[in-house]
């Protein structure tokens, strides 16, 4: 039977409409399928019925034949009907001599029978139509089932559109089936996230409470895990924004970064400058806005900063301090002192030698830049310096061989502070990555929760096109993608999307984002069928069908944002687009503290400080 015209009959009966296509279509399949079965069983029966009659035998020990039998069950005879009286009957000894011709009634050609045998053929018939009767019971309850079963099989079936081009959506174990046999070191659940698209990056979209950094710790946990089995050199860069996992994850000799923790590294921008272009560069990273209405401020300031620096290298005070206390000078004392520089190094001469009004806005915008360097307090208690360069270049190694990890801290009240300082350290970074010698196996994650709340990371978009082939792999997560489209810019976000292999999609609020990224999901092209209902002349209604090729979302806005907390969409770059549960696996904190603050420090603490100054004078 056509599944399409199933399809019809089923929403036909729905209204009512077309109730005798559901007889002829199903209730005429299960009566014509109970006949073939009861013919199939009946044969069986009677084949049974004759045999065992065959093993009766009269009290004149004469056997009873299959002719007997067939005569004895004939349903066609009544018990008026006259037939013959048989060789059986014949062959027996009574008062007179029977003919074995002689017409009688069924019913005494019965009774002579039941008499000779005791009623034992009598008896071997009720049993067979017992069974008989029970097997038709069988075969119409068997046949309505299977109708029925094949009528919602049917109707299923027909609801389903045909797959023509496009993506398709895979269930959670169809894509767990695919992905079960490739090498990973990530997974959600069961999904394997093969190893060889982790360089190809992981972008996580989600609003609060969707389960975002339930996935990140078990994303942490498994890289934690396989480094410490297999001994293996592969680490993290985390920007914890709550923080949390820092308290998860961390182990004593793991490195953290945050002026406003005790635990932070003893760090001064000087510890990463081993050439003379980095003065410029990293100038320039923490300076330049291209995206500003007047970018000119931002490179003066970036040309003074850099030739500051190199004064500062000149004389050996590499110290924050130094950096601060230079910068706070008057605008001439800056300006002698940066020309006592060797000629071929100062690059800023043309913004100092500036107006007056316009060299004052540059040091304002200079000053206002250095703000965050203030919390970078100098550590006198032998704290070895760190160099973001070096621990890129892996210089800084467990005694097994394997590299800590390293976390940026960014509490919530400290976030504008710290903003500029950690896009710094992570352009530092990036940009010494992107030295590093090629590699086809991933061996650092930079993971960067909350990226759209994280300042513009300036050489964040070469990571994304250029880390792979370092073995470098980002994973971050976001909660809108309007955010990093703000920072970026509209092309960078759609390169971010384009160079993203991985990306996850759970529960989305906001209307215009689920659109995005549902459109980002990709469409299908399917082959529908549609039910119709055509009068014919004679006033009879029968169903019809039409095929349409139809192009729809994979998957609409509207489930992206009534996704329930942990399940989501994903898809991974060469293979089609999945639907996922993240495992409800949490992680308790360990015996280390999320944040340990340093002392505060108040005008007070200045004052005292002011009068001792003043008394020593």
């Amino acid at each position: 039977m056509n599944n399409v015209n199933n399809h019809i009959a089923f929403k036909e009966i729905q209204k009512g409409k077309l109730v005798l296509s559901l007889i002829k279509k199903y209730l005429l399949k299960a009566i014509g399928f109970t006949i073939l079965l009861e013919l199939v069983i009946s044969v069986f029966l009677l084949s049974a019925f004759l045999k065992k009659s065959e093993t009766i035998v009269s009290i004149q020990n004469i056997p009873i034949t299959r002719v007997v039998a067939l005569e004895y069950i004939n349903p066609l005879n009544t018990d008026t009907t006259n037939i013959s009286t048989g060789s059986f009957i014949s062959s027996h000894k009574f008062d007179i001599t029977l003919d074995p011709h002689q017409k009688i009634k069924f019913k005494l050609y019965k009774d002579i029978i039941n008499e000779l045998t005791n009623n034992r053929l009598f008896n071997l018939k009720e049993r067979y139509t017992l069974y008989l009767w029970l097997s038709l019971l069988v075969s119409v309850s068997s046949s309505i089932y299977l109708a029925y079963y094949q009528y919602k099989k049917d109707v299923q079936i027909s609801k389903k559109e045909i797959h023509m081009r496009g993506m398709q959506l895979l269930t959670q174990n169809q894509i767990e089936t695919i992905l079960k046999d490739k090498p990973h070191v990530l997974s959600i659940g069961n999904i394997h996230i093969p190893t060889d698209t982790e360089c190809k990056h992981i972008l996580v979209f989600g609003a609060s409470g969707s389960g975002k950094s339930v996935l990140l710790s078990q994303f942490l946990h498994q890289i934690n895990d396989y480094s410490s089995k297999h001994q293996d050199k592969r680490h993290y860069i985390l920007v914890d924004v709550k923080p949390e996992f820092v308290s998860k994850f961390s182990t004593p000799d793991d490195f953290i970064f945050c002026p406003f923790d005790k635990r932070s590294l003893n760090w001064t921008i000087f510890n990463d400058i081993d050439d003379i272009s980095d003065y410029d560069t990293f100038a320039s990273l923490l300076f330049e806005n291209k995206n500003a209405k007047d970018p000119y401020w931002g490179l003066a300031s970036a040309a003074i900063f850099a030739d500051g620096l190199k004064y500062l290298a000149f004389q050996g005070k590499t110290k924050n301090k130094n950096i601060i206390d230079f910068f706070n000078q008057p605008i001439e004392d800056i300006k002698e002192k940066i020309n006592t520089l060797p000629s071929e190094l100062i690059t800023s001469n043309q913004h100092l030698n500036s107006a007056e009004g316009t060299i004052s806005s540059i040091i304002s915008t200079l000053v206002a830049g250095l703000l965050p360097f203030k919390h970078l307090k100098d550590k006198h208690d032998g704290t070895p310096e760190f160099s973001f360069k070096r621990y890129i270049r892996e210089e800084y190694k467990r005694s097994n061989g394997t590299i800590p990890n390293l976390y940026f801290l960014v509490p919530s009240n400290r976030q504008q502070i710290m903003a500029p300082l950690l896009a710094l350290a992570m352009d530092i970074m990036i940009n010494e990555a992107l030295t590093l010698p090629e590699s086809k196996s991933c061996r650092l994650y930079f993971i960067i929760d909350e990226i759209g709340s994280v300042n513009k990371i300036q050489l964040l978009p070469d990571l994304v096109t250029k880390g792979r082939s370092y073995g470098i792999s980002i994973l971050a997560l976001t909660q809108d993608p309007g955010l990093l489209r703000d920072k970026y810019g509209p092309q960078v976000m759609l390169s971010f999307l384009n160079n993203f292999g991985t990306q996850i999609v759970l529960r989305i609020n906001d209307s215009s984002t689920a659109k995005e990224l549902s459109e980002n999901f990709g469409s299908e092209e399917k082959l529908e069928y549609k039910a119709s209902i055509q009068l014919q002349e004679d006033g009879k209604k029968t169903p019809s069908y039409s095929k349409d090729t139809v192009t729809s979302a994979l998957i609409l806005p509207s489930e992206l944002q009534n996704l329930k907390p942990f399940e989501g969409y994903g898809k991974i770059v060469g293979f089609n687009p999945f639907k996922l549960l993240v495992p409800k696996v949490f992680f308790n904190q360990k015996h280390v503290e999320n944040f340990i603050p340093i002392d505060k420090e108040t005008i007070e603490d200045y004052n005292l400080a002011s009068k001792f100054h003043k008394i020593k004078k």
